[in-house]
Order: structure tokens, then sequence, then C-alpha cells
């Protein structure tokens, strides 16, 4: 990864990641996101990244761990909420999933 004389990544590495990501490069992406949310913990794109990541790989348990981590750091985020729930119908844990699935409709009625 490249670096910047601040220390800092900047802010489009969070878009870099997720091209990394849609283009299947996972483990360059996963790297990306690692290093955002180690840098970043207040912001939450490099949580999220990171989970999509396993996500997207196929790695359900290990996406669920990182969609709660996102979600203890920041509670409200909608996506988390969304892919938590995605992951544990993946895994086929129908009634947790529902309940999650329940959160997010009552939070995000729209």
């Amino acid at each position: 990864m490249k670096q910047y004389p601040s220390g800092q990544i900047p802010a489009n590495e969070a878009s870099r990641g997720h091209a990394l990501l849609n283009l299947g490069r996972y483990d360059e992406a996963e790297r990306v996101f690692e290093c955002y949310k180690d840098r970043y913990p207040d912001k939450p794109q490099g949580y999220l990244g990171y989970a999509r990541t396993a996500f997207k790989r196929g790695d359900q348990e290990t996406a669920l761990e990182r969609w709660d981590a996102l979600l203890e750091r920041f509670p409200d985020h909608e996506d988390g909420l969304s892919g938590k729930g995605h992951a544990l119908l993946n895994l086929g844990r129908y009634d947790e999933a529902e309940r999650v699935f329940e959160c997010y409709k009552d939070r995000y009625p729209d």
C-alpha cells in the first residue's frame, strides 16, 4: 500500500478498497480496509469494507464476526444490520436473521 507523508490514508482509499473488492482481489481489498479501520477507528468505512470482503469471499462466519464488530462501534449502521442479516441467512440461522431484519425494519421503515 502506498505510504503518504502524513501517515494518513486519504479518503479515496476506501474507494480503492471497494474497487479491489469488485474486481475480486479480496486479499488486497482486505488489507486496504484493515488498514483503514485501524487508522480511522471512528469511521465506519473500514469496518464496512472489511466485513463485505469476508461476505463476498463466502466466509460467512468471519463476515458475521465483522458485521458484529461494525455494529458494536456503530450500532445504528444500516448496512451493518443488513449485512449481518444476510450472513445469518447464508448460515441457515433463520430465526436470528429474522430478528435482525425486524430490528432493521423498525429502525428504517422506508
